[in-house]
């Protein structure tokens, strides 16, 4: 049976005898918990000169490989769940181990208690391309429904993010995991969301440097419209269990970049259309002028949610038939487009016009989609979601100052936020204790520490929009997946690859809000740069290289730069309150990989022989190679109120 793995140990060929975790279970612990390998569960004196077999679920598995080969063990097999199914993670293990399907589970575990010795070996591993069926929805994957707007579909989209190798810091253990893991690279396999995201973000730029003139609509809809549900079989795309996913999965579909390029059509937003969607949301007008600063009239019928030019379609059901408009911008040549409708089971969809006819670029035309739930019943959903935390974030709308603010505009908007407070706290000083972050330039804002009657208080003043807990934000917790997505074929770039068109993102910058980000990394090197030519004096503050204090200045000096990386900044405060927090972290610079794996997914340059331990060796390659990278934010936490403060510097 296959599994996967990026162990740099390897067994001597031949056959161990291989054990169930269950089986050596300490006296009182559950069946259950000592298969899943739980801290504390078994009796490591029986791992000796054995393979020991654990199932997902339980503690880290690198920890616990280790833990049984420093037990004498030989290695260790991971088992999947019925929920991780053919889901498979390949982890750094520092011993012999690997990770298998649930089906390969079930027939290891059969032939433990069916054999009266068992034996196993665990070949070393490998690099396997092409490999099919791909892509998977990974267990972790986010997932819909979007429980606070059930109208707009989400996801949007789904890109590669399964064992992506990409630049790392040499700071940090690859494993991430074990204080003992003295190993190092420069390049690290990593999975997650996290990984996901600089995929899309590099395409959008892309588009965005091949079409200027397109809005973020115009471009999302270009991505969502020209992705495809089916996997490199054929087949529609699966999940982990290896059951057919659904539009709660993968959203529009798996990304395909170079179809992006020629949408034909694709559904554009305005301004008015996004304040007119808040109307619906319940926002009255008093609210939205608080941060259009201008007048805006809610329609005296409201818009429907689910009428929002959206590019996908999401109905919440009741016996009512509902009626659905959408609005078409060419953006291609003159043409003739034709409906297609799959109807969901029970469900009747009727399309009018079934034919739009374009003449001309930039033409618009409506179209109206109507549902009925045959069968008459009513479904629902009863999903819900809970905030918490100690710091509040009290949001005001937009400033009244406009875009072109001076640095005394922020001033007096900061000094607004001390005196809206402190009418609460009961004065100005107080809040400015209590007032972590003021967001004074393109929202009007702040967050800070308050009381829960404090921040009642301040919800019921006339000029505030809402008040919400902060918290920590979730962490959307490469050599190939570009190839896979269609940028290029075989390792070499074909002449329609979006890349080309858009000369690899040339003359735009990608900023991203992540961990830390360590700039020495070869990734961030542009190709003839020697010196380093700072792009101002916020990097040299943030990103300080070891031994190279002026101090004279107080600032510090990179010597290998190259205007790839030319700007950091990280915000703390936020997360501060909650913990105390260690101040070695105060810093851009970041030992952790995270940030550096993102950023060098985005925009990167080419890296030729990258490689973990050997493993997935080819060239690191990013979606923007000739773009700029700045690195807005550093987690420590993450809190909402960081990230942010962070978004307010874009």
């Amino acid at each position: 049976m296959k599994g996967q793995s990026i162990a740099d140990k390897h067994l001597e060929e031949k056959q161990y005898p291989v054990i169930d975790s269950a089986s050596i279970k300490k006296p009182n612990v559950t069946i259950i918990d000592a298969r899943y390998c739980l801290a504390d569960t078994l009796d490591m004196s029986k791992v000796k000169g054995k393979i020991v077999v654990c199932m997902v679920g339980g503690d880290s598995p690198i920890v616990f490989a280790e833990e049984i080969n420093k037990a004498g063990g030989v290695g260790m097999i991971l088992a999947n769940d019925v929920d991780t199914a053919g889901d498979l993670i390949v982890d750094p293990y520092m011993s012999p181990a690997t990770e298998i399907t649930y089906d390969g589970g079930v027939a290891l575990y059969n032939y433990i208690n069916s054999t009266k010795n068992p034996t196993a070996y665990i070949t070393p591993p490998k690099t396997m391309l092409n490999t099919k069926p791909a892509p998977l929805i990974a267990a972790f994957s986010s997932r819909g429904p979007n429980y606070i707007t059930p109208e707009i579909l989400k996801p949007d989209i789904t890109a590669p993010g399964v064992n992506i190798i990409a630049a790392y810091t040499p700071e940090a253990a690859p494993s991430d995991d074990d204080p003992t893991d003295l190993r190092r690279v420069n390049y690290n396999i990593i999975s997650g969301t996290s990984m996901s995201t600089p995929h899309v973000a590099g395409v959008v730029g892309l588009l965005k440097t091949l079409y200027p003139h397109w809005s973020p609509a115009m471009i999302q809809s270009a991505i969502m419209t020209t992705a495809t549900i089916k996997d490199n079989t054929g087949a529609p795309i699966k999940n982990s269990s290896l059951l057919e996913a659904n539009p709660y999965d993968y959203g529009s579909g798996h990304i395909r970049p170079n179809h992006a390029m020629r949408p034909g059509l694709v559904y554009d937003l305005t301004v008015d259309d996004h304040l007119n969607f808040l109307c619906a949301m319940n926002y009255n007008s008093t609210k939205i002028k608080l941060f259009t600063n201008k007048p805006f009239t809610c329609p005296k019928t409201p818009l429907k949610p689910y009428n929002l030019n959206y590019p996908s379609i999401t109905i919440t059901y009741t016996t009512t038939p509902i009626n659905v408009t959408r609005t078409l911008k060419n953006v291609g040549p003159p043409g003739t487009y034709t409906v297609e409708v799959k109807a969901p089971k029970d469900i009747s969809v009727k399309v009018e016009p079934s034919m739009l006819v374009f003449d001309h670029y930039g033409e618009e035309k409506s179209f109206t989609v109507s549902f009925e739930y045959l069968k008459g019943k009513v479904v629902s959903d009863d999903g819900d979601v809970v905030f918490g935390g100690l710091t509040y974030i009290v949001y005001l709308g937009v400033h009244k100052h406009g875009k072109d603010a001076t640095s005394l505009d922020h001033e007096l908007a900061t000094n607004s936020h001390y005196e809206l407070l402190g009418s609460v706290l009961g004065s100005k000083d107080k809040a400015k204790d209590a007032i972590i972050y003021s967001y004074n330039k393109f929202i009007n804002g702040f967050s800070a520490v308050l009381e829960e009657e404090e921040a009642n208080a301040m919800a019921e003043n006339p000029n505030v929009v809402s008040v919400f807990p902060d918290g920590k934000a979730r962490l959307l917790l490469m050599t190939h997946s570009w190839d896979f997505v269609g940028l290029e074929r075989g390792g070499q770039v074909p002449e329609d690859s979006l890349w080309l068109k858009s000369r690899f993102g040339e003359n735009t910058i990608i900023a991203t809000l992540d961990t830390g980000v360590w700039p020495e990394s070869e990734s961030f090197q542009m190709e003839g740069w020697d010196l380093c030519h700072l792009a101002g004096r916020d990097l040299a503050k943030t990103l300080p290289k070891k031994q190279e204090e002026s101090h004279a200045t107080g600032l510090y000096t990179l010597q290998i730069c190259d205007m790839k990386l030319i700007g950091a900044k990280y915000y703390y405060k936020g997360f501060a309150e909650s913990e105390p927090i260690d101040p070695s972290l105060l810093s851009a610079r970041y030992s952790e990989g995270h940030g550096t794996h993102t950023l060098s997914t985005a925009a990167g340059r080419f890296v030729p022989g990258a490689n973990t331990f050997g493993f997935a060796k080819g060239t690191a390659k990013a979606t923007k190679k000739r773009a700029h990278l700045s690195k807005e934010v550093k987690e420590c936490g993450v809190n909402s109120s960081d990230l942010l403060q962070a978004n307010m510097q874009f």
